[in-house]
């Protein structure tokens, strides 16, 4: 009885081991945080000048398709897709010693982003993004926070330059990542028909020079596309068609501003593209209707118009394509 006294005693004496208990958290402390979107922010139509950098858009890498142009050319195109991207912050010299804008695109649960990520993407005002990358703009071109930009922020006939990271392909040796020849096959080579063979000298320099070809890891590595034509542009899909390759896999993410190839820089002010920046247009998807799928009878799969040729100027009319008209600097192969 004395030590169960001595103990209750002692207890009620001594601070709390569990504060919460005694001091429970207020209602809006425990409520959950409910983000609210912030009106998109407009900005006006400025003229080009000769100094006048625009920014670029982060889109995600759809795939590869195929066009054909206007003199019936079957053209291989890469699908960009710019998913919600808004401007994120706004990066000036005397902050941070240069002007630039940040650009998110992708949407993200609030759950999944880090929560250092949450303080900085509710102080902007704008839904968490999975990607963000910054770009350089000049004076005139710098854009509000929140601003979206659309796919018709590049016009078709412009060029672009397209950067991403490569597909990673590990560890290889010389002939896949540098296109050796390897050994002999026959005629006494034993066990050597994939080697580099000699890499260094004798006792003079006694080293192997930097930036010898060897084996080591192969991709994952930032590359750019320079100078792809934009063949196409969907307004209402937001997706962008470049002709050509774009590093990565699908489904990562790529970054796409003007060109910077003396030749072709030049073309988005001569077309008299959207300056600063396109906003994305507001599309209302509930009226399209669906074709319905009809069963072939001979094949056993479902068919529809979807995968019959059409003229990509006629299919939408959100679809705008590059022809000689819209750009009289690139000849059409």
């Amino acid at each position: 009885m004395r030590a169960a006294s001595s103990s209750s005693s002692s207890s009620s004496s001594s601070p709390s081991l569990h504060p919460q208990t005694s001091h429970p958290p207020s209602s809006s402390s425990s409520a959950p945080f409910l983000w609210t979107p912030q009106p998109v922010p407009t900005v006006q139509t400025l003229p080009w000048t000769p100094t006048s950098a625009r920014t670029g858009a982060v889109a995600l890498k759809v795939g590869m398709t195929q066009r054909w142009d206007a003199n019936g050319v079957n053209v291989p195109l890469t699908v960009l897709w710019l998913d919600e991207c808004q401007v994120v912050k706004q990066l000036t010299p005397e902050t941070d010693g240069y002007r630039a804008v940040q650009v998110g695109s992708g949407y993200q649960k609030r759950k999944n982003a880090h929560f250092l990520q949450r303080g900085h993407f509710d102080a902007a005002g704008v839904p968490p993004k999975r990607k963000l990358f910054e770009f350089k703009v000049s004076e005139d071109a710098m854009l509000p926070v929140g601003f979206e930009i659309g796919a018709g922020h590049f016009v078709p006939g412009q060029h672009v330059d397209v950067q991403g990271v490569t597909k990673g392909k590990g560890t290889q040796g010389v002939m896949k990542r540098h296109g050796f020849a390897g050994g002999n096959a026959s005629h006494g080579s034993s066990k050597h028909h994939r080697k580099a063979g000699s890499t260094g000298a004798c006792q003079s320099p006694g080293k192997r020079w930097k930036g010898t070809k060897m084996p080591g890891q192969m991709g994952n590595d930032k590359r750019t596309s320079s100078n792809l034509l934009v063949f196409a542009v969907d307004t209402k899909r937001n997706l962008v068609y470049v002709k050509g390759v774009v590093p990565g896999n699908r489904g990562s993410w790529v970054r796409i501003k003007d060109a910077k190839n003396p030749k072709t820089r030049d073309i988005p002010r001569a077309m008299d593209a959207p300056f600063p920046a396109a906003p994305r247009e507001a599309v209302d998807f509930t009226s399209e209707r669906f074709e319905v799928l009809h069963k072939d009878a001979e094949l056993g799969t479902e068919n529809t118009n979807a995968f019959q040729f059409t003229d990509p100027a006629q299919a939408a009319s959100s679809l705008r394509v590059a022809t000689p008209a819209h750009n009289p600097y690139h000849v059409f192969d």
